[in-house]
């Protein structure tokens, strides 16, 4: 049985619509940079910690 640590990180996501079918688009993932910690059954066995870092994507949002 693995446990997960509870975390908390912040997100931010954000949509500008240039015309009624086009947009532009940012997101900001983990901003605080919270890495996740796994540990088995007790919370003194620690297993493992992922550090996914902070993650941006920003893109174009076309409908026809």
């Amino acid at each position: 049985m693995t446990q997960v640590r509870p975390r908390y990180q912040l997100d931010f996501g954000s949509t500008y619509h240039v015309t009624d079918k086009v947009g532009v688009f940012f997101n900001a993932v983990n901003i605080t940079n919270t890495p996740l910690l796994k540990y088995a059954y007790y919370g003194n066995q620690f297993l493992s910690a992922e550090d996914s870092g902070i993650r941006f994507n920003f893109g174009v949002r076309a409908s026809f």
